[in-house]
């Protein structure tokens, strides 16, 4: 068990799925995945993604929720749960593919280029569960669409510890 602040900890496809829907305001109410691998905790997560077009099949109707989340799928879905914005800011990383740069710039224009240091970024090394804090954590900068919603403390103490034995997240 570790804690979503964990820097040595890997962010798994599955914790950044439900951080998303919590910063998203917990949307509910939309019909059931595709998915046939979905604990229960994580349900309502994937239905919004999937209902939305932002959750990505690994496999034949499997969403792997305990899989590692990888930096360039990470940064490319909340940058599309943001609305996929276009802005004009230049990305510094030299080995990003080109898919995946209109998401490095919106990164960029954030304010969040930090999380990732340097001037190459991993596409395929897993995103850390303290990289995952920062892109989520509210800044000056908020991402469009990762706002907090106004019934949320913008500076939430609650940490989610997630079993990845058994794929349940429970507050301690």
């Amino acid at each position: 068990r570790a804690r979503l602040g964990s820097s040595a900890v890997r962010a798994t496809r599955g914790t950044l799925a439900y951080a998303a829907w919590r910063r998203a305001g917990e949307p509910r109410g939309y019909p059931a995945s595709r998915f046939d691998d979905i604990p229960a905790w994580l349900r309502p997560a994937i239905a919004w993604l999937d209902h939305e077009g932002l959750a990505t099949a690994s496999g034949r109707d499997r969403y792997r929720p305990g899989a590692p989340a990888p930096q360039a799928w990470s940064i490319d879905l909340l940058w599309r749960v943001a609305g996929a914005p276009r802005p004009e800011d230049r990305q510094p990383w030299v080995d990003a593919p080109g898919d995946l740069r209109p998401a490095l710039r919106w990164l960029v224009s954030t304010g969040l280029r930090s999380v990732f240091p340097g001037t190459e970024i991993v596409p395929t090394r897993a995103l850390t569960r303290a990289q995952l804090a920062q892109l989520l954590a509210p800044s000056s900068v908020s991402p469009p669409g990762l706002t907090s919603p106004p019934d949320l403390d913008p500076a939430p103490t609650e940490v989610i510890v997630l079993d990845e034995a058994d794929g349940s997240g429970r507050s301690p």
